[in-house]
């Protein structure tokens, strides 16, 4: 994931109590993802985050669900992101 994908590192960011547990593991599962050829975000590593899941005690098909939709939602901000940062150098370019 790009280092800069916070916009504001200061902001506080508040979960209902029933995402904390998917938030929690998806925020560990930081460095797990999964780039294609061209940059793009494909996904997370399912089997990495599942270990992690086992060492933070977190019931993996339990929060499965949740868990896919934070990943589903920052794969789709994120290649935005990539995809306009493209677009803007190759116009610099001509």
């Amino acid at each position: 994931m790009p280092a800069d994908w916070h916009e504001d590192a200061t902001t506080t960011t508040w979960v209902l109590p029933a995402n904390a547990a998917a938030v929690r593991l998806f925020t560990a599962c930081g460095t797990q993802w999964r780039h294609g050829p061209s940059g793009a975000l494909t996904g997370l590593d399912y089997g990495a985050c599942q270990r992690v899941a086992e060492a933070l005690e977190i019931d993996w098909r339990a929060e499965f669900s949740r868990f896919a939709i934070l990943e589903s939602e920052v794969i789709t901000v994120i290649n935005q992101r990539i995809e306009s940062e493209s677009r803007r150098r190759s116009k610099r370019g001509r």
